[in-house]
């Protein structure tokens, strides 16, 4: 177990686990001609721009290639992710994300809009279980990597420069600052601000700040997924 906890919180193990997610989102966003993105996906927006399908192709490549030489470079070592590691983390975040979700179904049985934010393409030909899960991933890997992996570090590392380390106080305000951020982005669009919706999301951005940092990048992509899927099967 405790071999388990270590390969799974390594930097370039979390790569490699990712994957998985990002190569859903990334084909569900190809065969649904891009009407399926993800609103904190910045990167895919770029590169169509860009370069249309091209870009976007040769930055999965390039991904692809980052994940394959990160599980090269430590395959022989005791830190080397294994394949069954994938199964153990999707496991472990099953849980985290059937508690969590329960409570929210249970505590928003009398606000539904909150329960249906991913919102479904008519006119995209994909089932819509399939436009919901490529959706719940893309959510998952382009949130956590902007609220969790950038914010969350780099509000932790600016205190430690300003005011040296100072261990959970730190960590506690960058929690609340990417947490509060976290939920505002939320509504930029046609849903309405309320001081409920805005408070649950900012709870729901502490809780996977918080297995961002005790467990890591690709357990709190996991549990957020499976969690999205869940709470928005459930509506």
């Amino acid at each position: 177990m405790t071999h388990y906890l270590k390969r799974t919180s390594y930097a370039a193990n979390t790569v490699v686990l990712v994957l998985p997610w990002l190569f859903i989102y990334n084909l569900g966003a190809l065969l649904s001609d891009f009407s399926i993105l993800s609103g904190a996906d910045l990167i895919t927006n770029t590169l169509l721009n860009i370069g249309e399908e091209r870009a976007f192709l040769a930055y999965n490549l390039a991904l692809m290639v980052l994940g394959i030489s990160a599980w090269w470079q430590t395959r022989k070592t005791e830190s080397s992710v294994q394949w069954m590691d994938i199964l153990r983390v999707s496991g472990e975040s099953m849980v985290y994300a059937f508690l969590v979700g329960t409570a929210v179904i249970n505590l928003l049985t009398d606000t539904p809009f909150l329960m249906i934010s991913l919102a479904i393409d008519g006119g995209v030909e994909l089932p819509n279980w399939a436009s919901l899960i490529v959706q719940a991933a893309g959510a998952a890997v382009h949130e956590e990597l902007v609220f969790r992996l950038f914010m969350v570090t780099g509000i932790v590392a600016m205190l430690d420069h300003i005011w040296g380390e100072a261990g959970f106080i730190n960590a506690a305000v960058a929690v609340l600052i990417s947490s509060v951020l976290f939920s505002l982005a939320h509504h930029i669009g046609p849903e309405p601000f309320t001081s409920y919706a805005f408070i649950y999301r900012a709870c729901a951005g502490a809780i996977f700040s918080a297995l961002f940092l005790l467990r890591g990048f690709a357990v709190a992509v996991y549990t957020h997924a499976l969690y999205d899927i869940y709470v928005f099967w459930s509506a």
